[in-house]
């Protein structure tokens, strides 16, 4: 039973720490889109959108997940 809550645990982190690396990227992304002022920013208003909408369901399974490692 242990050797499974440290399984999750792990799992767990994993899925943490890669939605903090996507969250940081997919700001570096949207800074840099806007940043180039000489480029028409023609898809940078739909890019950051659908990774926002990714990360937030990402988030909210992991509150799922958060609730059933400690329920």
């Amino acid at each position: 039973s242990s050797a499974l809550d440290l399984q999750r645990e792990s799992v767990y982190m994993s899925y943490s720490l890669r939605l903090v690396v996507l969250e940081l990227e997919s700001h570096r992304v949207s800074e840099s889109l806007a940043g180039s002022g000489n480029m028409p920013p023609r898809r940078a208003p739909v890019v950051p959108v659908i990774e926002d909408d990714r990360v937030e369901r990402m988030a909210n399974s992991m509150n799922v997940m958060a609730a059933a490692i400690t329920a």
